[in-house]
C-alpha cells in the first residue's frame, strides 16, 4: 500500500493518474493530517520515500527514522543530511526517469533483504538518537558557542 501524505502542488495530477492506472485499492492520499495521526501511519510502515526535489527538510523524515524505518530520499539539502548510509538511501539520480528507477531498486533491496533492511532500521534509530535529539544538539551548540567564547574558533 502507498500512503501520500500532504498538499502538493501535484497531488492533483497524482491521484489522477491513480485513477487512470486502476490503483485505488492499491494508494490511499491523506493530505494534511494531524501530527497524532501521521505518527501511528508511520509507524505501521516499511520505508519511508522522500522523493522531494524542492523540500529543504522534512519532520517525516525524522519521525520515520525515530520509528526504525529506513528512509529513500534524493541526496540534497535536509533529506541528504538527515540520511546517512545506515539509516537510508540516498538517491542521486540526473533527471527523472532515473530518479524513479534508483527508488524502485532501493525499494525492492530493501524489502526483499531482511539483513538489509534491518541494519537501515536500527541505523535509523540510532541516527536519530545519536544525533538528532535537543539534548544532542543542545550540546553541540553549547560546545561550539564555548570555543568561540574562548577564541578557538574565530569568525
Amino acid at each position: 500500500m502507498l500512503h501520500i501524505f500532504g498538499n502538493g502542488p501535484l497531488i492533483e495530477n497524482h491521484k489522477a493518474l491513480v485513477r487512470k492506472l486502476k490503483l485505488r485499492d492499491n494508494v490511499l492520499f491523506y493530505g494534511n493530517i494531524e501530527h497524532e495521526k501521521l505518527i501511528s501511519v508511520i509507524k505501521k510502515m516499511d520505508i519511508l520515500i522522500h522523493p522531494s526535489v524542492r523540500e529543504g527538510g522534512s519532520h517525516s523524515i525524522m519521525e520515520a527514522m525515530a520509528c526504525g524505518i529506513p528512509v529513500i530520499c534524493l541526496d540534497n539539502a535536509g533529506p541528504g543530511y538527515m540520511v546517512d548510509d545506515n539509516s537510508g538511501i540516498k538517491i542521486n539520480g540526473k533527471n527523472n526517469n532515473e530518479i524513479i528507477t534508483e527508488i524502485a531498486n532501493a525499494a525492492f533491496k530493501l524489502l526483499t533483504n531482511n539483513d538489509f533492511y534491518e541494519t537501515l532500521s536500527n541505523g535509523a534509530r540510532s541516527r536519530v538518537n545519536e544525533n538528532f535529539l535537543w539534548n544532542q544538539i543542545g550540546d553541540r551548540l553549547n560546545t561550539l558557542y564555548q570555543k568561540v567564547y574562548h577564541g578557538e574558533i574565530s569568525s
